[in-house]
This record gives structure tokens, C-alpha cells and sequence, in this order.
């Protein structure tokens, strides 16, 4: 589970105070990507996805601040995401929507 905010070239944003959980979301990408190296001969796919901003206690920062989905919206979505790209052979970073986000 990746995030948007562990995309380098959209990292644009300053004084979030998000670099831990940036750095954290981005460093997932590297085992996803060395899992991929390894079975991509097998045709497997491998999918780094953002959920999306989720209105949970963390995605809230407690209901400090309001999400843009909800729960459903988002496992629904990325169940949608998982059925498209599962034979795909490749390592996608997608979101919700499946939408791709540059690495």
C-alpha cells in the first residue's frame, strides 16, 4: 500500500511536515519493484497503490481535517484496480481509480 505522497517528481509541497511519512510511502516502491525483478518471469504483476485520502482516524488526523472519500469508495476502487491490472505482468503505481502516478 503506497500512497500519492510517495511519488519523487509530484513531492512539490512544503511545510506539510510530511517527510517521515513521504519517505515511508516512496521506500515501499523499492521492495515492490525488486519483487517484481524477481518473479517477472512468471508474468506476475506487482501494484503499488494510493487508497486514496480516506476518511479514517488517520486520514482525518482524528476529524481535524475532512477526507475526500470515504471506506467503500476506496476498497471498492482498489478492488476494481486489483481485478483490471492482476494478469497485467508488470508493476504498476496506480491509485483508487487506477489512475497511474509517476514514480
Amino acid at each position: 500500500m503506497s500512497s500519492h505522497r510517495g511519488s519523487i517528481e509530484k513531492n512539490v509541497e512544503a511545510g506539510l511536515g510530511l517527510e517521515l511519512y513521504r519517505t515511508s510511502k516512496a521506500a515501499l516502491k523499492i521492495p515492490a519493484r525488486g519483487i517484481y525483478a524477481h518473479i517477472r518471469e512468471l508474468s506476475l504483476s506487482v501494484l503499488s497503490i494510493h487508497p486514496g485520502w480516506v476518511a479514517t482516524t488517520m486520514g482525518t488526523l482524528d476529524g481535524a481535517v475532512d477526507a475526500e472519500i470515504d471506506v467503500a469508495a476506496s476498497v471498492n476502487g482498489m478492488a476494481r484496480v486489483i481485478e483490471r491490472y492482476r494478469d497485467s505482468g508488470r508493476h504498476h503505481y496506480l491509485d483508487y481509480l487506477g489512475n497511474r502516478w509517476p514514480w
